[in-house]
């Protein structure tokens, strides 16, 4: 008996950390998450060049993992365009309700961005963000200028 309860707890202290791992690996949620909140912004998303990017692709290039590189966000055909997530990282961890809650934002603004910013939010992208795809290996390509292309995908507020 003492043996099994040996081995019980061998098994449960080994696999520990292949379970804190799995929750803190921030994995993809899709706009459809961010949508509930940020209407208003998910609508101006839906405009752009990024939200379409992937319908623009013939049937080919869809299954192309050179094309989908660029036109799905995070390189994945089941999120076709790129999303929020494609500029503000993955958002399983800070679109928990803890994080990302009204109530609570108005409260105390700066802890909830503290809390989402630790969470792995990416407040705004940066130019080497921007150049994994807008870059020379693009057949489309025709120069990129960050800060004006920037300031036509930004958030208004």
């Amino acid at each position: 008996m003492q043996r099994l309860i040996l081995l019980l707890s061998c098994v449960v202290i080994l696999s520990l950390p292949i379970y804190v791992q799995a929750e803190t690996a921030a994995t993809y949620v899709g706009a459809k998450k961010c949508k509930t909140c940020h209407i208003k912004i998910h609508k101006t998303w839906k405009q752009t060049k990024h939200a379409t990017t992937f319908d623009r692709l013939n049937e080919q290039e869809k299954k192309d993992p050179s094309c989908i590189e660029c036109h799905a966000t995070n390189k994945d055909p089941n999120l076709p365009g790129i999303h929020c997530e494609g500029c503000h990282g993955p958002g399983s961890l800070f679109t928990k309700a803890k994080i990302m809650n009204k109530k609570k934002y108005k409260a105390d603004p700066e802890k909830q961005r503290k809390l989402a910013l630790e969470a792995g939010l990416i407040l705004a992208p940066d130019e080497n963000n921007c150049k994994q795809c807008h870059n020379e290996k693009s057949p489309h390509y025709q120069g990129f200028d960050f800060k004006a292309r920037y300031e036509e995908i930004k958030h208004k507020k």
